[in-house]
């Protein structure tokens, strides 16, 4: 196969959203590739304090840690593995008084004098916060705030780990450690949390209906998954399209241990925190996690001592990330997956993936037409400053894989983790863009995002929320501790009344993400950087997912709408003539614009005064095969009631015939029909009645068909 260059890969995407059968106006603002909307009902749910869903003060309501719970109530059970929060983070284990949230509490009095010790703390004092990494950071106020900042598409992460969820006390488990069963049960969960808050969000199976919702001003959610054990037995092929059903549309191979489809990418923190479950559980619970095999490029395992932290001294393989890497790849089984999730047009997302399952991945995408993938949550290899915690891996990108992403047309997602970042200096220049003055905030993103824009990435967010990670810190309380030289952000921001959450708290929750881009810019990230991630992530997303769909053979579908003519049985116009650009006229159902805003500019109306029905017609020139049709309105003017009909017979002689059963009611503005495939060269929605504020007007903003 020829390969396309990066720069002709890219033109083409241009092109093709530009000229494609499904030409939409550019989505302007940003995606986070990875975060985790349902983390309270993953892990048994009892990992995560909070909700996301309820008013402020009970979603994030007080914690002072793991005591005083009922049985089964799930509500912050922790792990019953103190040792834990020492790998993991400070509020995993028992932090009894250390995590206050939201408090409700009155004070206790006696006499009417108040017990000293008794009354409320300040809200937030403890969490949310970057280090809070059990608590609740997806509580649905703040995601819409993201929402209204910018944010157009969020990958909703279903996660699942049955050694995390073991590491609970089993009375406090609300749901089993099954983690198939557990990515269905969030999947609902989000279906629920869509239709509550259909306002304002949606859950989008296809680049189109993530458009069609960005249009509307909504927030597209898409479906995507992140097992530790995925398929672990039976029919995987059977076990991927029901998870399709479900809505998933991306897919990791891995999350943290080995499988049966491919060797994981090995992260020394987690081995150790399983380490030291296996030795506590006394051997009940066998994380696979320190099953792995690492060896250098000459097949050699060198082994490293782990201190014990009251426990034994330990010694396993060393996996270095670089040169002492995962010995295993993709399986035969794994192979198989990948050129599955190929053939149904899924996101590839190689996260987690070891260095050679990574390297066997591209090759089977370049085989494929250069079919793209993306890394939803990562960091840059070369950036990374290591040292205990924040020590590199294989899961970091590395620069001789940089090309693997570029060569697809792919993208990542860049971590907002805590991580220590070199300063990003580019020849000739002696400095960096952005000072590296204080580590694990944003001027340590801004090496790495600038870095990875220099590489020529394609780079969204990869925020991991909810996912046990401790994000970028703030500079409040720790601008003082060496090494981090904080002091002048946060006296510059102090002396101008500038410190915000953010600044004082960290990336605590994904209602920071516009001060989070807000501080990018202060500290002095180029537009043109910003630009990359802020206004165009989204739209390079979806383009991604529709040539994934294109190399397929299964889309995106073309919409027949686009070459039909439409006309109607009237047209509203302020004002003559007919032909008058005020006109709402039949040609927008049609025009490719599915906005659902109101105004003669998107959408048809009939002419006021006229009896009903009043019907909007599109008619082909030649017979075409249909079997969906999308029919977009405006809020508050949905049509009530109609039927949809499609001519049955020739040019001369026939009749109108209707799909299905009339609706009656309606309050939809996006309304699909689906039925059995219909060829035909006229179909028409024929309607009788208007929204309640105005009964005798039709309003029809698009109508899109599809084979």
């Amino acid at each position: 196969m020829k390969r396309i260059t990066p720069a002709l890969l890219r033109l083409g995407l241009a092109i093709s959203a530009v000229f494609g059968a499904n030409a939409h106006a550019a989505v302007e603002g940003y995606v986070d590739l990875h975060s985790h909307l349902m983390g309270e009902h993953a892990f048994g749910g009892s990992w995560f304090w909070g909700t996301t869903e309820g008013p402020i003060n009970a979603a994030l309501a007080r914690c002072d840690g793991n005591f005083g719970y009922l049985p089964g109530q799930g509500s912050h059970a922790a792990t019953i593995y103190p040792l834990l929060s020492e790998f993991l983070g400070a509020d995993t284990g028992w932090h009894l008084g250390r995590r206050r949230g939201y408090d409700n509490r009155r004070c206790r009095r006696f006499f009417g004098i108040p017990i000293p010790g008794t009354c409320p703390r300040p809200h937030f004092e403890h969490w949310p916060k970057w280090d809070a990494i059990a608590h609740q950071q997806m509580w649905y106020g703040h995601l819409q705030k993201a929402k209204n900042s910018g944010l157009k598409i969020m990958a909703v992460s279903l996660d699942e780990s049955e050694f995390l969820c073991k590491t609970t006390p089993p009375l406090r488990r609300r749901y089993d450690c099954n983690e198939i069963a557990s990515i269905k049960r969030q999947a609902g969960f989000v279906r629920g949390f869509a239709t509550r808050n259909s306002s304002w969000v949606g859950i989008a199976e296809t680049p189109a209906q993530a458009r069609a919702l960005i249009a509307q001003g909504k927030l597209a959610l898409v479906l995507t998954a992140e097992l530790t054990k995925l398929f672990p037995d039976g029919n995987y092929l059977q076990q991927l399209d029901e998870l399709h059903a479900l809505g998933v549309r991306s897919l990791q191979l891995v999350h943290h241990a080995d499988n049966r489809f491919s060797g994981a990418a090995p992260i020394n923190q987690l081995r150790t925190a399983a380490t030291a479950v296996e030795i506590l559980s006394g051997g009940n619970i066998n994380t696979a996690i320190n099953d792995t095999v690492c060896r250098d490029r000459n097949g050699a395992i060198q082994f490293e001592y782990i201190p014990g932290n009251g426990l034994p001294i330990l010694a396993r393989p060393k996996c270095d990330g670089e040169e002492h890497l995962n010995e295993r790849g993709l399986t035969a089984e794994g192979v198989g997956l990948v050129n599955a999730m190929m053939n149904r047009g899924m996101l590839l997302d190689v996260s987690h993936l070891s260095r050679k399952a990574f390297r066997e991945t591209y090759q089977i995408a370049m085989s494929r037409g250069q079919y793209p993938l993306t890394y939803s949550h990562t960091h840059m290899w070369s950036m990374m400053e290591g040292g205990d915690k924040e020590e590199r891996h294989e899961k970091y990108l590395r620069d001789d894989e940089i090309h693997m992403i570029t060569d697809t047309g792919g993208m990542i997602g860049l971590r907002t983790g805590h991580e220590k970042t070199i300063a990003n200096i580019r020849p000739p220049l002696a400095q960096p863009l952005v000072a590296n003055t204080c580590q694990s905030s944003t001027r340590s993103f801004a090496q790495s995002l600038t870095y990875a824009i220099d590489k020529g990435l394609n780079v969204g967010f990869g925020a991991d929320l909810n996912g046990f990670i401790a994000q970028m810190k703030g500079l409040n309380g720790f601008f003082f501790l060496p090494g981090h030289n904080c002091y002048g952000d946060y006296l510059q921001l102090a002396t101008t009344g500038g410190i915000n959450d953010f600044h004082a708290k960290g990336f605590g929750h994904v209602g920071l993400f516009p001060e989070f881009i807000a501080d990018l810019k202060r500290v002095g990230v180029p537009a043109s950087y910003m630009d990359r991630i802020e206004k165009t992530s989204a739209e390079t997303y979806l383009q991604i997912w529709e040539r994934s769909l294109v190399l397929a053979g299964g889309g995106p579908p073309s919409n027949l709408a686009l070459s039909a003519t439409a006309t109607a049985s009237s047209t509203y116009c302020i004002g003559p003539p007919q032909t008058s650009p005020h006109c709402y006229a039949p040609w927008r159902v049609n025009d490719g614009n599915a906005s659902s805003v109101l105004g003669g500019q998107t959408s048809w109306s009939n002419d006021a005064g006229v009896p009903m029905p009043q019907w909007v017609e599109l008619t082909w020139n030649t017979p075409v095969t249909v079997s969906r049709v999308v029919m977009t309105t405006t809020s508050g003017y949905e049509v009530q009631d109609y039927v949809l009909q499609y001519w049955a017979g020739g040019a001369q002689s026939g009749s109108w015939q209707t799909f299905g059963l009339p609706v009656t009611g309606n309050t939809a503005i996006n309304r699909v029909h689906q039925f059995g495939p219909v060829t035909t060269m006229r179909l028409r929605v024929l309607a009788s009645q208007g929204p309640a504020i105005q009964p005798g007007h039709i309003r029809v903003n698009e109508l899109e068909v599809y084979q």
